[in-house]
């Protein structure tokens, strides 16, 4: 990952765009999870952005909430992640790992905002 010195783990707050001259093409990932040609040639097209915003609660847990949006403010998915160490049931269509599995997939510096 390419990222400022002063971006750590503690600290992923701002705006983080994906490097397609560094990541591996997503069109074989996703032809293997079925997705038709003119979706996979749009999303190639696409940039995509991911916003990070690093919060702790009251008893210093850590939360990490990350909003995905692609060229001409198409929204994505919203993660939540709560970092306690306790286990997380996944559900819905991606099954197994789901998007925490990010292979090849490399980010350019974020901008804080």
């Amino acid at each position: 990952m390419a990222a400022p010195a002063e971006i750590t783990l503690w600290d992923l707050d701002g705006y983080w765009v994906m490097s397609k001259s560094l990541s591996d093409p997503l069109d074989p990932v996703l032809a293997l999870q079925g997705i038709n040609w003119l979706i996979r040639k749009a999303v190639s097209l696409a940039t995509v952005t991911m916003r990070a915003i690093e919060t702790k609660d009251t008893t210093g847990t850590t939360h990490i909430r990350v909003e995905q949006m692609a060229t001409g403010g198409i929204k994505g998915e919203t993660e939540e992640r709560k970092l306690d160490w306790s286990p997380v049931a996944v559900s819905g269509e991606e099954g197994g790992r789901g998007s925490e599995s990010m292979h090849g997939v490399q980010l350019e510096g974020s901008e804080k905002k």
